[in-house]
């Protein structure tokens, strides 16, 4: 595999992966414009809004842990080698917030919602903005978390309100392991999304017997 060729104006070279972060509050680019170029400049494109990283910090001695201001970490990858500069230059921004992704796209990619960082906050795949299939790119089922999540996305998607009907899709699916052990949370999700069909039946009976009684009024106006 050849190597890439490093450049007199980027002395890490040609890459055609880029990973970046930046700010919304930023007084030297605007993320709006930045990240509407990144989806005009790339060929495929990610990136999510990071806003409940936790950072240990000194206060007066003692170690605390605070929230990181929001930020967003994008990727970004070209059919074609460029420089760090190129890139900058197009998405109108210092080139010292773009790094070559050292890793694989994949690997950047799994980053962005922290799957291989227990540690850190597990972000859902479903917050990042993509312009490809990030779900399939992550191999998200492979974890507990990327299993329950699809285990939540068939509630939501299908109205499920079942248990039998949960329980047979995760055996369809090599999902019943979390099944098992996520069934209280998975649970109070479809007795909430029951509430709001009561709630939904509810409105529509009062909007029907509302109706039927003004019919009635009419009928008994006419008669008279």
């Amino acid at each position: 595999m050849a190597k890439n060729k490093k450049n007199k104006l980027d002395p890490d070279g040609g890459d055609r992966k880029f990973v970046m972060l930046i700010y919304e509050d930023s007084e030297t680019y605007d993320w709006h414009e930045v990240l509407a170029r990144v989806m005009e400049y790339s060929d495929q494109w990610a990136y999510i809004r990071h806003d409940k990283d936790i950072d240990s910090v000194q206060r007066d001695g003692v170690e605390v842990q605070e929230t990181k201001k929001p930020h967003y970490h994008v990727c970004m990858r070209f059919k074609t080698p460029r420089i760090r500069q190129t890139v900058a230059n197009n998405l109108g921004i210092e080139k010292n917030y773009i790094q070559r992704a050292v890793k694989g796209w994949k690997a950047v990619n799994r980053y962005l919602i922290h799957l291989d960082d227990d540690d850190k906050y597990q972000y859902p795949w479903y917050d990042v903005c993509t312009n490809f299939s990030f779900y399939e790119l992550v191999d998200k089922k492979e974890t507990e978390v990327g299993k329950v999540n699809e285990l939540i996305d068939f509630i939501l998607r299908e109205n499920c309100t079942s248990v039998v009907q949960l329980g047979n899709y995760a055996r369809e699916h090599d999902l019943w392991d979390a099944y098992r052990r996520n069934y209280t949370i998975l649970k109070d999700y479809m007795w909430e999304l029951s509430q709001v069909e009561k709630k939904k039946q509810q409105i529509e009976y009062e909007k029907q017997l509302r109706l039927a009684l003004q019919d009635k009024r009419l009928r008994k106006d006419n008669l008279l």
